[in-house]
């Protein structure tokens, strides 16, 4: 039995992950075939978003090492390997046609939604919904969809050659894991995309078996299979655990995710609060955060934007009457964000008289605004479970994977919101929040079996100049809070420096 391990780079921990469950194959007695890049056909990738040649020469001695620590040397493949010069020399003159972010997303190749992919990199390194495609951003943006072609045609010739059973891979949301995943789909391969979740202060794997991370369906099939395992097994202690979640929020403590609330005041509403009104407040999420994942993510949204779906209200309880108010509660996580889908908030005051807008960095209190609506409106973001938790109607209008938990009022028409704007509306039954709580709180999630997630990286260092391998424990425990550190810091400044690349190829920064 052959498993296909694709690592899109050495430099990300992530990598590790697959190197864990490469040596798990061994022991398995499978056969892991790794695919990796060695530089000499695309040097474009996750890492590596402007093709730097010394990123590619660090990752490619990190691989090198990373592969020497496993038990028995596996095969490890490139596209060079598998691809041949002509193949390679017709991929490099095919041409990409787009002008805007939506042609951008619309290219496939063999199937593959490579658009999409390559433009969920560039947002999540530039946190920019609509760049100018200038020359010289066009040019990384071909060398993404160049390196997902690639892809589409090293796997598909790997399938074909070899007896691949099974498909491993990291993430599967950017231009250079997409192919592999839907490849494995197409071909009825169990494809596995692993993540990693931090947990009681240590790391774990999760798998997602032939299924995206970022699947509504999936999400929500997977928090109540969890939810209904645990209340089998003890349903108090469950409970107990999916209250934590809301409670510490509540009081700004980590559960999950970043602390938004730090600057916050408890009982802080706008100054032009009228509890005499039916208030309602539309909690807006990030909208870089989930743009560009793939049509299935698309499609559960009520309107193509947060904006226009605040207008639409707007309009509607303009004509209900002018005792409806909106309060528009913006992001914590936009505070400093100056292109168009955040500052375009600030330009609804001038068409409609019934709506507040609040700044990012306002004071307002987020559980003040929930305690204080009759209503309160989402497309994605947390608060909408959080709100349903303490006891309000909630209308979800976009994809989250608490949709599917039967705890929202979902619309699927302007009559169906209208009517929702409308109606004295009951909270729904809090169930389905206690199940998203508790996947929060208590993920599934797979102990490392073969590596160290944390030293592994510091020990294969520090064995060059320290061959005892108990000195090198005992040394490595003394350091391991400057370790830690330092794992964070470097995937990040790698990011960092991608980021600022991509923005200064993007001519217009105002958008």
């Amino acid at each position: 039995m052959s498993v296909l391990i694709y690592s899109s780079t050495a430099i990300y921990r992530s990598s590790l992950i697959l190197l864990d469950e490469a040596e798990q194959c061994i022991r398995n007695g499978e056969t892991p075939i790794f695919l990796t890049c060695d530089g000499s056909v695309t040097q474009y990738c996750f890492t590596n978003v402007s093709g730097n040649k010394s990123v590619c020469a660090l990752c490619r001695w990190m691989r090198r090492k990373e592969l020497e620590s496993l038990s028995e040397r596996p095969i490890n493949l490139t596209i060079n390997d598998v691809l041949s010069e002509k193949d390679i020399a017709l991929i490099n003159e095919m041409p990409f046609e787009y002008k805007n972010s939506t042609e951008l997303k619309s290219i496939k190749y063999k199937g593959v939604d490579i658009g999409f992919a390559s433009f969920s990199h560039y947002i999540s390194c530039t946190r920019s919904l609509n760049p100018v495609f200038t020359k010289k951003l066009r040019k990384v943006i071909d060398g993404f969809l160049r390196t997902s072609v690639f892809l589409v045609d090293t796997v598909e010739r790997i399938i074909e050659q070899k007896n691949i059973t099974k498909i491993l891979l990291f993430n599967g949301r950017t231009f250079d894991t997409r192919p592999v995943f839907r490849l494995g789909k197409m071909h009825a391969i169990n494809t596995s995309v692993m993540e990693i979740v931090p947990f009681e202060n240590a790391f774990y794997k999760v798998r997602f078996d032939n299924s995206l991370p970022h699947s509504v369906e999936m999400q929500g099939n997977r928090i109540r299979s969890l939810w209904e395992r645990a209340i089998t097994e003890d349903k108090a202690k469950a409970i107990e655990i999916a209250n934590s979640f809301f409670q510490k929020r509540r009081i700004g403590s980590p559960s999950g995710d970043r602390v938004y609330t730090t600057d916050q005041e408890s009982g802080c509403l706008p100054d032009s609060w009228d509890a005499k009104k039916i208030n309602i407040t539309f909690f807006i999420s990030s909208s870089d955060e989930f743009a560009s994942i793939d049509e299935a993510w698309d499609r559960y949204k009520f309107e193509t934007s947060q904006l226009s779906c605040i207008s639409k209200i707007l309009s509607m309880i303009e004509t209900i009457g002018p005792e409806y108010h909106l309060y528009v509660r913006l992001h914590p996580n936009l505070k400093g964000i100056k292109y168009s889908y955040h500052t375009d908030y600030y330009k609804l005051k001038e068409n409609f008289s019934n709506v507040t807008v609040i700044a990012p960095e306002s004071p307002v209190s987020t559980y003040s605004l929930i305690d204080s609506s009759g209503k309160v409106i989402v497309f994605g973001t947390t608060v909408g479970i959080e709100s349903v938790y303490w006891g309000k109607p909630v209308i979800l209008l976009g994809p989250a994977f608490y949709r599917n938990l039967d705890c929202c009022y979902v619309p699927n028409s302007d009559k169906e919101l209208d009517d929702l704007l409308q109606s004295n509306l009951k909270p729904k039954d809090k169930t389905g929040a206690l199940m998203y709580g508790y996947s929060i709180m208590n993920p599934p999630r797979i102990p490392f079996q073969n590596i160290d997630y944390d030293l592994f990286w510091p020990d294969r260092l520090l064995r060059m100049l320290v061959r005892n391998k108990n000195i090198r424990t005992k040394m490595l425990k003394k350091m391991y809070p400057a370790v830690t550190k330092v794992s964070k810091f470097l995937p990040g400044l790698f990011h960092l420096f991608a980021g600022k690349k991509l923005k200064k190829f993007n001519s217009d920064q105002s958008e």
